[in-house]
């Protein structure tokens, strides 16, 4: 399974990346919205993809509320995406549900609800 994960955090980036290629995927790591973006509509294929919410500049709530309306124009199938986040406010999950996500997890996350969410995401789709 081929994974876009999008963490400002290298830190993060780094373990979220370990964490998933144990289990198997091959990741690409990304450090914003734009860098992951710009990857996504030059045709870079991914079975899924996981944006943490909080990132400086555009976050991941406006990063995958602009793939899924270029996905509508552009693409006829839909990138699986998950939102992992640390934000503990009550309608985040709501906020992530809106703006176009398939799942929302929670930091810190266990690795196989993680990858067992994104198999079965990218299995849907």
């Amino acid at each position: 399974m081929r994974i876009l994960a999008v963490e400002d955090s290298l830190d993060l980036r780094d373990m979220l990346t370990t964490l998933l290629e144990q289990q198997g995927a091959q990741v690409v790591g990304c450090e914003s919205a734009r860098q992951a973006f710009d990857m996504l509509v030059s045709g870079e294929s991914f079975h899924a993809a996981v944006f943490d919410i909080s990132m400086p500049g555009e976050d991941g709530l406006t990063l995958v509320y602009r793939l899924r309306h270029w996905e509508a124009a552009q693409r006829p199938t839909r990138l699986p995406v998950i939102a992992l986040t640390a934000h503990g406010a009550h309608d985040i999950e709501h906020q992530c549900e809106k703006a176009g996500f398939d799942q929302y997890l929670a930091k810190p996350v266990s690795p196989n609800l993680l990858f067992s969410t994104l198999r079965r995401l990218a299995s849907v789709h």
